[in-house]
């Protein structure tokens, strides 16, 4: 059922519930919700309901603002701000459902997360939302080790990681900690995504998700304390943590602990509470990188759709290349935000083949010199193209140089050895191992042995410690024409 919440004015906290449409609002006492309040008119606005939609409508000469603006007439969403006199509230709609999804983003299956009915009813506190750890952690050695935790978090550089290190900083805080996960919260889906957990014994017991606790924190943005009763006959206690940037929900972390509510000191709540505050900012920082990445590879995938309608060949080439980039990059041990970097680079590596001309792009025969001279432009062209796309700096370097040899033999530029930026060396590699086997270049199609085989007798041109990983990929068949397609949903 949805509610206003007053934030300003005489009856400030208070909620009502809206029912028995339309709900008449003002400062007559026969209004559905009177507010004595001298700001407003007797009858000030009225919220009807069409279906699944909230219209809020203008009565008064005063004026109704909804986030800011004047309006006459409008719908009115979750979380909106309405502004009557005086009188500040805030229009909140909860959902029927809570629905766990999953995400790219994260490995956390979500079978680890197990919807549960607590029964008997459970005994539950609400948190205080703590803003000042100056305030509430009077220990100077406490407050040492809370700005501590804080700079292991925000010096992680991808969500996945500051998740991690957010969650076994907060679990010191709980002796009794048996597991913690970091679910973060998909406003316009409705959905928490698992992405981080931690078990911090062998138990591998899935998480405790119970559904009405998370909408209440959800909607309220405010923590909660839940006890309940387990199997033995003891207690299992439940603490939910809301993780909040410019009044945005980012997400919700819970911590489950064996013991009962006495055993959770007041300080550590609020220490663990203050921690996800401080925190927020700098995930906010991550995820809106992660958004940024996710359109970045939108755009570069429809840029290579629109080079594979041009040349038959490139179809499935930018993700085999791919592929096998990532292949090389699991055998070098990178890490999982490089190898993201790493992947946009490999998918649109020939995207300057778009500016080709299709009389040379097509050529079933060998390039004349000249026609070559042109081919040799498309690392240029497509580095062109991408340095407009958000990030680019980061990831267009695979893009320029991947005709580069490490003996300096390459073009555009004619590097060699270690002047040959780190991703043009894997994806060059890739690049001439799919055109050996695929036949685009060379005598016809090669047998895949064949390939390595050659590319090992042209060592010379080749990072060796690239060409090495290349090769252990494929003797452990992750490099393979019959496995490389990536999978698209």
């Amino acid at each position: 059922m949805p509610h206003f919440i007053i934030l300003r004015g005489l009856r400030s906290s208070e909620r009502y519930s809206l029912h028995d449409f339309p709900v008449l609002v003002g400062r007559d006492p026969q209004a559905t919700i009177s507010l004595p309040d001298s700001s407003l008119e007797p009858f000030h606005f009225r919220v009807k309901q069409r279906g699944r939609l909230f219209i809020i409508e203008d009565l008064s000469e005063k004026g109704l603002y909804l986030n800011g603006e004047r309006v006459r007439n409008s719908i009115i969403e979750n979380s909106d701000r309405i502004l009557v006199g005086d009188v500040e509230m805030l229009f909140s709609q909860p959902w029927e459902h809570l629905y766990i999804g999953s995400s790219s983003l994260s490995s956390v299956p979500i079978s680890e997360l197990s919807p549960i009915s607590l029964s008997p009813s459970p005994q539950f506190v609400r948190l205080t939302h703590q803003n000042s750890i100056h305030n509430q952690i009077h220990s100077i050695k406490k407050r040492a080790e809370f700005y501590d935790s804080m700079k292991n978090v925000i010096s992680m550089e991808s969500v996945d990681d500051a998740a991690n290190s957010l969650l076994h900083n907060i679990c010191r805080e709980f002796p009794s900690a048996k597991r913690a996960a970091f679910l973060s919260w998909n406003e316009k889906e409705k959905q928490l995504v698992p992405m981080a957990t931690l078990h911090v014994n062998e138990d591998k017991k899935p998480f405790h998700i119970h559904e009405k606790n998370f909408l209440s924190v959800i909607e309220r943005k405010q923590g909660l304390q839940i006890q309940y009763p387990d199997s033995n006959n003891g207690c299992i206690l439940l603490l939910l943590f809301p993780m909040v940037f410019a009044e945005t929900l980012i997400s919700v972390i819970q911590v489950e602990l064996e013991g009962r509510e006495d055993t959770v000191g007041k300080e550590d709540s609020t220490s663990a509470q203050t921690l996800v505050n401080y925190c927020a900012s700098h995930f906010e920082a991550l995820l809106l990188r992660v958004e940024i990445d996710f359109y970045t590879l939108s755009m570069v995938e429809a840029i290579v759709a629109t080079l594979e309608a041009k040349d038959t060949y490139t179809v499935g080439h930018s993700e085999r290349v791919c592929t096998y980039s990532l292949a090389i990059a699991d055998e070098l041990g990178l890490k999982r935000e490089t190898k993201k970097l790493l992947m946009l680079s490999a998918i649109c590596h020939d995207i300057g083949k778009i500016g080709i001309p299709d009389a040379i792009l097509k050529k079933a025969s060998t390039l004349t010199a000249e026609e070559y001279e042109e081919m040799k432009l498309h690392p240029t062209i497509g580095a062109a193209i991408i340095e407009k796309i958000p990030n680019a700096r980061r990831f267009i370097s695979g893009v320029r140089h991947h005709h580069e040899k490490w003996d300096g033999t390459g073009y555009p530029d004619h590097l060699a050895g270690e002047e040959i930026p780190f991703f043009a060396r894997i994806i060059g590699i890739a690049d001439i191992f799919d055109a050996m086997s695929s036949g685009r270049s060379y005598s016809g199609f090669m047998d895949e042995s064949e390939s390595v085989e050659r590319l090992q007798k042209e060592r010379d041109l080749f990072d060796p410690d690239i060409l090495e990983a290349l090769v252990k990929a494929w003797e452990n068949g992750k490099i393979t024409q019959r496995t490389s397609t990536l999978h698209r949903k």
